[in-house]
């Protein structure tokens, strides 16, 4: 592995970073705007089988704040990885 295709390697994994950080700030904004706690009603008193709609699980929103946190631990963990490996061929070149 050269020089220019880590640097390459790490430019790809910072941008998929950076899109996945926006999805995720995305996801909680919405998240914050829309999610109805079915706990928090109970705690403050609603009862009465009062139904929310559907969308006030947030479900797609938390699905994409999990892949998010996966995927940025994934390409971090590839990123530590490209530079440890490039730093080693420097160490031998």
């Amino acid at each position: 592995m050269n020089k220019r295709n880590s640097i390459i390697g790490l430019l790809v994994i910072a941008i998929l970073i950076l899109i996945l950080t926006l999805a995720d700030f995305l996801a909680l904004h919405d998240i914050m705007r829309e999610y109805v706690s079915p706990d928090i009603i109970a705690k403050i008193g609603i009862s009465g089988g009062v139904q929310f709609p559907e969308f006030t699980q947030c479900v797609p929103e938390w699905t994409m704040a999990s892949v998010s946190l996966y995927g940025r631990i994934a390409l971090l963990i590839a990123a530590i990885l490209l530079i440890v490996f490039a730093l080693r061929r420097t160490k031998t070149t």
